[in-house]
C-alpha cells in the first residue's frame, strides 16, 4: 500500500487523488458491509487501473470512448473472476468483448476491431475445453493473456 501511494505521488497529484478515492471507496464498502464483495473488488481494481492510467498519461482527461472501453474491460475482468471461482461467466467475458468490437467498428476503427476479433476468437477456441471439462479456472488462466492483449489493443485504438 505504501509503495502504491508513493508511486501515485511520483506520477502526480491527480493520480494520487484517484488512488486515494479508490482506497476510500474500498474502505467505505468494508465498513458498511464488513468486507468488500468480490465483485466490488474486481470493479474497483479494474476501474482504478484504467483511471490511474488515463490520469497519468492523458492530461486532457478521459473521453466518453475511454470510459466505454474501461467499462467493457471491467465487465470482462468480472467475467474472468467468476470463471476462476468456478461460476458461470463466459457469457460476460464474450459479450463485453463482442460489444467492444462492434463499438470500435462503429467508430471507424476496423483495423483495431479486427485485431480484437482475432483475440476474441482465440478465447472462444478455449471454450470447447471449458464446455467439456467445466474448469473455469483453467479457462480464465489460459485466456487471461488474450484479454490483456485485447485491453492493450483497445487502448491503442484511442490514439
Amino acid at each position: 500500500l505504501a509503495g502504491a501511494l508513493a508511486l501515485a505521488f511520483v506520477l502526480g497529484v491527480p493520480v494520487l487523488l484517484t488512488m486515494v478515492a479508490m482506497l476510500a471507496l474500498t474502505a467505505l464498502l468494508k465498513r458498511l458491509l464488513g468486507s468488500v464483495p468480490d465483485a466490488a473488488s474486481v470493479l474497483i481494481s479494474g476501474a482504478a487501473g484504467w483511471s490511474i492510467g488515463f490520469v497519468a498519461f492523458e492530461p486532457q482527461g478521459m473521453s466518453v470512448i475511454a470510459v466505454v472501453l474501461a467499462l467493457a474491460y471491467v465487465v470482462t475482468a468480472q467475467g474472468q473472476f467468476l470463471l476462476a471461482a468456478h461460476r458461470p461467466g463466459v457469457l460476460t467475458v464474450g459479450a463485453a468483448q463482442v460489444l467492444l468490437i462492434l463499438f470500435l467498428t462503429v467508430l471507424h476503427q476496423p483495423l483495431w476491431a479486427s485485431v480484437l476479433g482475432f483475440l476474441w476468437v482465440a478465447q472462444a477456441l478455449h471454450q470447447s475445453r471449458l464446455a467439456a471439462l467445466g474448469d473455469g479456472h483453467t479457462y480464465a488462466t489460459r485466456t487471461r493473456g488474450f484479454v490483456m492483449a485485447a485491453m492493450l489493443v483497445a487502448s491503442l485504438a484511442l490514439r
